[in-house]
């Protein structure tokens, strides 16, 4: 029996939460009991329990937002290249 190591498992995790698998895929390299900490500070002065399963879904809906936005360059005919003025 292999014994994997915890920075593989940790590494394949990040992975799959910042590829926005979702819960269904990242809760695979957690124990059902896992938990989540921030140091961010708007989530601690809201006082909110977020879960790793709250986080993985956020960061779908994030990159759906980013790939929309993506397309929508596209389709508009510059291509992504909007420049300031």
């Amino acid at each position: 029996m292999a014994v994997t190591s915890i920075t593989t498992v940790a590494e394949a995790f990040f992975e799959a939460c910042e590829t926005g698998k979702r819960w269904e895929v990242c809760s695979a390299y957690c124990t059902p009991d896992a938990t989540f900490s921030a140091q961010a500070e708007p989530l601690l002065a809201i006082g909110l329990t977020i879960t790793l399963a709250d986080i993985t879904e956020e960061e779908f809906r994030v990159l759906e937002l980013i790939e929309a936005e993506r397309h929508e360059q596209i389709n508009s005919g510059d291509g992504g290249n909007r420049r300031s003025r």
